[in-house]
């Protein structure tokens, strides 16, 4: 830089600019260069409906947990029906099984809650989640007898 400011402020002024510069710069080339190079990868399905309507796709759920009585709902029985029931190697005892069988097979996809793909090191950064909740449930707020809260949530 042949033209350097004289005066020590506008030195480093002009070295802060130029610092910040370099930076976004090569935040914005390390962005691009992101972009570019990740896959996309999409799940072909988003809906139960659609895993349903794909053939090659099996679900597995946790043997005697929540989730089998949710599926044997009235609600979910014909997803139960078609996705789980006619496969013996779907209901699981546990989590971890059920991971071992989607490694295994990239056509397989397991429901399990947020809280454990969310503390599941290995998981997080491998399997891949639908982007909507397959499974709507209802959820309750327990009070204790008496509280002054009771009414404003019955209220709303």
């Amino acid at each position: 830089w042949p033209n350097s400011p004289d005066a020590g402020v506008l030195r480093i002024l002009f070295w802060m600019m130029y610092v910040i510069g370099l930076v976004v710069m090569a935040a914005y080339s390390a962005t691009l260069v992101s972009f570019l190079t990740v896959v996309n990868d999409q799940l072909p399905f988003d809906t139960l409906e659609d895993l349903k309507q794909l053939q090659k796709y099996r679900l597995g759920i946790q043997k005697g947990s929540m989730l089998e009585e949710f599926f044997k709902n009235q609600n979910f029985l014909v997803y139960y029906k078609a996705l789980i029931e006619p496969y013996t190697d779907t209901l699981k005892k546990s989590i971890i099984e059920l991971r071992t069988l989607a490694l295994k097979n990239s056509d397989y996809a397991y429901v399990g809650s947020y809280e454990v793909q969310r503390l599941d090191s290995v998981g997080a950064c491998i399997f891949k989640s639908a982007h909507r909740h397959l499974l709507f449930n209802d959820g309750a707020l327990a009070w204790p007898q008496g509280s002054p809260y009771l009414q404003l949530f019955d209220h709303l």
